[in-house]
């Protein structure tokens, strides 16, 4: 049987220490990903802050041509009933001289 090397406290804390020691420059190195991955997500945020601003932009732009749009249907709206209006006096004066013409050639 192999001789057993004995450990001491202050053998077993170098020991440690020197695990621990190599997991700072790892935790360095993650540390500066998470820093590159922050910037990154704040290049994402600038960019959606920018194309949020161009569609509030767009929706207003759509409420614009939308608002002249509804202002041109009650324009042509107008115009619809006055001819209506028109066409309504128009037929009477015809009716009207039909019936005159029907009565003079009764009259022949």
């Amino acid at each position: 049987m192999p001789k057993r090397k004995k450990v001491t406290i202050d053998g077993l804390a170098r020991i440690v220490q020197k695990g621990f020691s190599g997991m700072d420059k790892h935790f360095e190195a993650v540390g500066k990903q998470f820093g590159f991955i922050d910037k990154r997500f704040e290049a994402v945020d600038k960019q959606f802050e920018a194309i949020v601003e161009k569609f509030e932009s767009i929706d207003g732009r759509f409420d614009c041509v939308d608002g002249r749009f509804n202002a041109m249907d009650e324009r042509f709206d107008a115009v619809e009933e006055r001819l209506e209006h028109i066409e309504k006096i128009l037929i009477v004066d015809h009716n009207q001289r039909i019936e005159r013409l029907e009565m003079q050639i009764q009259e022949l």
